[in-house]
């Protein structure tokens, strides 16, 4: 035993010398000359490795009695030619390696390693030399490196640094995927390997990409893979990871974050749990259209087929029909669901969410939906229930759905109601009908196969959607902007339910408005649709409202069509009780029909708005669609008895009303066209109003009108006990055009058109009184009218007024287009017109021609509007004679009410103008209003021409203002003044004479007030070479007799004069001035000189009293020296009357004893004369 212990020990002895020789040897002379040794070493590392192997360098360091290797820049070649480069490999032995001849390490770190994997044609994969048979690769198995994966599977420690991950995919002819930044780890453990990847991808393919991984060490020996991997994506972008992973096509545009739990099973993946976010997600399908969500949560738990039916777009049944276990949970925010075929618009979800399963041990494919929950402004549903798949078709599986439902608005239930298994017109009613209103809390039932859906016979299935609503407003009869409905129900309550088939809406109140302000109460309303797919809308209601409520029907719906528009313009007062059926066709609303009655209770109607309303009204009305029926309707009309009978709505079918109306009523009804008082008495009358052959509204009235005193201008006027026909028709002549008929015995006759352009008017009428032949014209109004005698002052009196608020009525008549008179004796104006023709005629743009022929007028006239808003009109007037009888003056002030005048532009011409018998020859005026002020009407150019003497004038006149009035400067000539006198009809005042005179004319306020007051002129006139006449002349008599006067004191000297005088008073010149105002005139420097002498005046005259006082100096003419001294200081127009006397005196000393000095003062019929001292000249010594 001692030997053998001292040979084993001395043997170990030995083994360590030896060992410590190796490692001392290894570590001091083969490490450091590793380098020299790296192709031997690459060699071997190739052959355990099963590729080509070549390193730059490699070196070795000591670590805790274990080598460890640095290489540099290592390239890996497999047997295809791909390479592998590694820039840097650390590696720390293991010193198994000396005992297994396999390089083991305890720990290998790469750095900068770029890696590609790559699949080829056949779906084999390769990396670094070695390979791997996918699932669906058709490679045999020895392609496989079974070494690489045992050998990896032995190392310790495994890292990843700063590497770069390429992807190549040549089975799908797919771009590279790269992977940057990656970094990993890979651990042997008891249980096998433990792996962690992480690193980002290319730009534009996600934000980051994380791996981990658990892989069975059995699993490994045998070449397969068991195990389980987690991966986990952030922001993926499926239509770029679409080209490397099969996904989804439906899904079009996302951001996917996502997590994937997968288990692996002898390299088939057997289970998946998957977890992903997807923000802004956008799915499409040809059969279930366009699904958009912010953003979507689906949690799924279930077997890879199940997935793989998904990722492979398989149908939806396909997917559904098996009994593998399935856990789903989906929550869902911003969701819209547009284009689906079987809904008319796009579905909205706020909040979505869904937890259903599948049960591996349930014995068929059934779902069970745990909770179902939707959100959105339309309503809140919640939902559980099952489904069991039948077959391929998932619409013939069995549904059994319970829920409830929450604030349901009811305009938003149509977008629920599938138009593939309702009618569209259905659809169309819910949502154009239903406009308002909310179903609080509700119920919901579905229970049945979706092949049998919405179960019209209930044995098939149960459908059921109901609740209590309340603020309702439905339109029971959409219609288009262009047509007429029926009254909306507002304001309703009640039940609604969707039966089956069926819309059921029961024991509902509500209001309706035909009238804004005046809405009617309803109640007990039942709305029904029976059958979606021959739908039928039936509605029953009590209604109490105003009346005139009701009336708004006949024009807001088209009741008021199937009565002839009869009752359009009628108003109504009091309650009135309706009830009312209505059904109507939605397949084609054209099909309605209506019953209802209005029973009258002492109620009021007016169904003409411009006459009096029908009062103390009894008896009813029963209408439909097909018209109205009046039974024993009776009433209050024109203060009188009235009574309504037949029926109206059918053609040839008339309302008949008799009745007997008091003047009283009529005056009052009609005080806005008829003077007061204008009618007197009563009358009886009957109307029929209804509908033609062809259905149009037409009326027919008519009264002898005995009994009724009219109190009008002929040829209206009439007695009590005269019989006289009055017929008033109006008819349709085709569509939208109707006429007006008026017939008053045999002379007078009125007809007007009106068409739809002016629904409140008429187009076209004519007027005719005595006329054998009567037309209307093409547009516009005519009136002919004939009679041996008119007065027009009573027609002025009464149409005045009218004419003037013709323009504010709202009804319009048609423009006057021509006018025709023609009498014998025509009696305005103050003037009595003999065998007058008068025409007015419309010309051509906007122009108007008046002809006129009287024996006292004769002429035309021209009016031409404005060209512009700034513009002034023109008239222009050439008239052949004009004879104006003047009425007798008065000498009271002549007032006119206020009005705002503006004159157009005038161009008048009279070739003959008289004035009563004063012949004023041929008269011409121009003027125009100003440019800068429209209140200053300019006379341009002002003349009035005889044979013996002109009138020029130019002026302004003044329209408005403080200064308002006309103001003329004139100029007269006359060659003989006593001719042009005579022509005036003043005769013998003046014999020849030759005027030269100006003129300044001031009269204010013209024309709003006539007075002398109002009037001042100034004239300055020379006239010369003529004789004061001694007939009928007070100047001349006056001058006469001052001029005896003074010669009387010179008899002594035998002088007589008495012949000059005997024809008047003859002068050689006359010449001063004159001013006017205030009705008194005044005269200075008057000097009248004559072959009898000189005459000086200065004065005053008040016309208004008739009342003379003035002072006159006369000169006898005794020598021709004498005279033409006081004559050369008599027209010194400088010189007033003292001046003259002292003057006269200084130079004639002897003109004292022939010079008189007069004062004439009193009354005009008796001036008396008084001689005044001429007072002597002082004299400065």
């Amino acid at each position: 035993m001692i030997t053998v212990s001292r040979w084993l020990g001395r043997l170990i002895l030995i083994l360590y010398v030896l060992l410590v020789l190796v490692v001392l040897g290894a570590r001091y002379w083969f490490l450091p000359q590793v380098d020299q040794w790296r192709e031997p070493i690459a060699d071997w590392l190739g052959q355990a490795l099963g590729v080509e192997i070549h390193a730059e360098k490699i070196a070795v360091e000591w670590s805790d009695w274990l080598p460890v290797l640095q290489v540099h820049d290592l390239t890996l070649t497999d047997g295809a030619g791909h390479t592998t480069e590694i820039p840097h490999l650390q590696a720390q032995l293991k010193w198994q390696t000396f005992l297994k001849g396999r390089p083991l390490f305890s720990d290998l770190r790469i750095t900068g390693l770029t890696l590609t994997l790559w699949r080829d044609h056949e779906y084999t994969l390769h990396v670094a030399g070695q390979t791997w048979q996918s699932p669906s690769a058709t490679v045999d198995s020895d392609t496989v490196n079974h070494d690489f994966v045992a050998w990896l599977a032995q190392q310790e420690y495994v890292s990843l640094q700063q590497a770069r991950f390429r992807w190549l995919d040549y089975s799908r002819l797919a771009e590279p995927l790269v992977l940057e930044q990656l970094e990993g780890v890979l651990r042997h453990q008891s249980d096998g390997l433990h792996f962690q990847l992480q690193a980002s991808p290319q730009s534009g393919s996600g934000q980051s990409v994380q791996l981990k991984g658990h892989l069975q060490e059995q699993a490994l020996a045998q070449q397969q893979l068991s195990g389980s991997l987690y991966v986990q994506l952030n922001e993926l972008s499926p239509v770029v990871w679409r080209q490397w992973i099969d996904l989804p096509n439906h899904l079009l545009q996302a951001s996917l974050d996502t997590q994937l739990w997968l288990e692996l099973e002898q390299s088939q993946i057997h289970h998946v749990t998957l977890d992903t976010r997807i923000y802004n997600g956008v799915w499409e399908s040809r059969d279930h259209g366009q699904l958009f969500a912010r953003s979507l949560r689906v949690f799924a738990s279930a077997p890879w087929t199940t997935f793989q039916a998904v990722a492979q777009e398989q149908p939806l049944e396909k997917r559904l029909l098996t009994q593998q276990a399935l856990h789903l949970e989906i929550d869902g925010a911003g969701l819209r669901w547009e284009r689906a075929s079987y809904f008319t618009e796009a579905l909205h979800g706020e909040r979505l969410r869904l937890v259903a399963k599948r049960l591996a041990t349930a014995p068929s494919s059934t779902i069970y939906i745990d909770e179902f929950q939707l959100s959105n402004e339309d309503v809140t549903l919640s939902l559980a229930g099952q489904w069991t798949p039948l077959n391929q078709d998932w619409r013939a599986g069995q549904w059994d759905i319970t829920g409830r439902i929450q604030d349901l608005q009811l305009a938003a239930l149509y977008r629920y109601f599938p138009t593939t298994e309702i009618a569209e017109s259905v659809v169309d009613w819910l949502k154009q009908g239903l406009i308002t209103g909310q179903v609080s809390e509700g119920a919901i039932r579905l229970k049945g196969n979706l092949h049998d859906f919405p179960y019209q016979d209930p044995e098939t299935g149960v459908f059921f959607v109901g609740g209590a609503f309340q603020g309702a407003e439905i339109d029971y009869y959409p219609t288009t902007a262009l047509e007429k409905g029926w009254p909306k129900v507002e304001n309703a309550a009640g039940f609604v339910a969707v039966r089956g088939a069926g819309l059921w809406v029961n024991q509902a109140t509500a209001q309706l408005s035909p009238m804004p302000t005046e809405p009617v109460q309803a109640h007990d309303i039942q709305v029904h649709i029976n059958n979606f797919y021959a739908p039928q809308l039936q509605i029953y209601a009590q209604t109490q409202g105003p009346a005139q409520s009701y009336l708004g029907l006949m024009t807001t719906t088209d009741l008021g069509e199937w009565l002839g528009h009869s009752f359009d313009q009628s108003q109504a007062t009091g309650q009135w009780q309706v009830p009312l059926a209505l059904r109507v066709d939605l397949d084609n609303t054209e099909d309605v029909t209506v019953d209802g009655a209005i029973h009258f209770q002492n109620n009021t109607l007016n169904i003409f708005p411009q006459l009096p309303p029908i009062e103390q009204l009894s008896g009813t009305l029963v209408f439909s669609e097909s018209g109205a029926q009046a039974q024993q309707i009776k009433g209050q009309w024109f203060d009188g008895p009235l009574l309504l009978q037949q029926q109206i709505g059918a053609a040839n079918q008339f309302l008949l009303l008799h009745g007997r109306a008091q003047a009283r009523a009529l005056n009052q009804a009609f005080h806005s066209i008829l003077p007061a008082e204008a009618l007197q008495g009563e009358l009886v009358y009957q109307v029929e109003l209804g509908l033609d052959k062809h259905k149009r509204f037409q009326l027919k009235a008519q009264s002898h009108l005995q009994g009724l005193a009219v109190h009008l201008p002929a040829p209206l006027a009439k007695t009590k006990a005269q019989s006289r026909t009055l017929r008033v028709e109006w008819k349709p002549l085709k569509a939208q055009q109707n006429q007006l008929q008026i017939y008053l015995g045999d002379d007078v006759v009125a007809v007007f058109e009106s068409s739809a352009s002016i629904p409140q008017g008429f187009v076209r009428g004519a007027v005719g009184w005595n006329q054998d032949q009567f037309a209307l014209p093409a547009t516009g109004l005519v009136l002919d009218l004939a009679s041996a005698e008119l007065d027009l002052e009573p027609w002025l009196n009464w149409l005045g007024p009218l004419w003037q608020q013709a323009g504010t009525s709202s009804f319009q008549w048609p423009t006057l287009e021509r006018l025709r008179l023609k009498a014998d004796k025509v009696t305005g104006f103050a003037q009595q017109w003999q065998h007058l023709t008068f025409t007015l005629q419309a010309q051509p743009k906007n122009k108007w021609r008046a002809d006129v022929s009287a024996s006292q007028i004769a002429g035309t006239v021209w009016w031409t509007p404005a060209r512009t808003s700034t513009g002034s009109a023109l008239i222009q007037a050439d008239l052949q004679r004009f004879y104006w009888q003047p009425a007798p003056t008065t000498q009271e002030e002549v007032l006119m009410k206020e009005f705002d005048l503006r004159l157009p532009d005038i161009q008048l011409k009279v070739s003959d103008l008289r004035w009563g018998r004063r012949q004023l020859g041929m008269l011409k005026v121009q003027g125009s209003a100003s440019d800068q002020d429209s209140t200053r009407w300019q006379v341009t150019d002002l003349s009035l021409t005889t044979p013996h003497g002109t009138v020029q004038a130019t002026g302004n006149w003044i329209l408005a203002g403080a200064q308002r009035g006309l103001y003329v400067d004139a100029y007269l000539e006359s060659q003989n003044m006593g001719h042009w006198l005579r022509q005036l009809d003043w005769p013998d005042n003046l014999t020849h004479g030759e005027l030269q005179a100006q003129a300044t004319l001031q009269w204010r306020h013209l024309p709003w007030r006539h007075t002398a007051k109002d009037i001042q002129a100034e004239f300055k006139v020379f006239l010369q070479r003529g004789r004061i006449s001694a007939v009928h002349s007070r100047a001349a008599k006056l001058l006469e007799f001052l001029s005896l006067q003074s010669l009387s004191r010179i008899a002594r000297l035998d002088l007589d004069v008495r012949g000059v005088l005997q024809e008047g008073f003859p002068f050689n010149e006359i010449q001063g001035i004159a001013v006017l105002k205030e009705e008194r005139l005044k005269t200075k420097d008057l000097r009248i000189v004559s072959p009898v002498g000189v005459i000086v005046l200065e004065g005053e005259t008040d016309l208004q009293a008739e009342l003379v006082d003035a002072q006159v100096v006369v000169v006898p003419n005794v020598d021709m020296s004498g005279a033409a001294i006081a004559a050369g200081i008599a027209l010194n127009p400088v010189v007033g009357l003292s001046a003259f006397l002292t003057q006269w005196v200084l130079k004639v000393p002897l003109a004292k004893a022939m010079t008189t000095h007069y004062h004439i003062f009193g009354p005009w019929d008796s001036i008396q004369i008084e001689e005044l001292k001429i007072k002597e000249p002082e004299t400065a010594f």
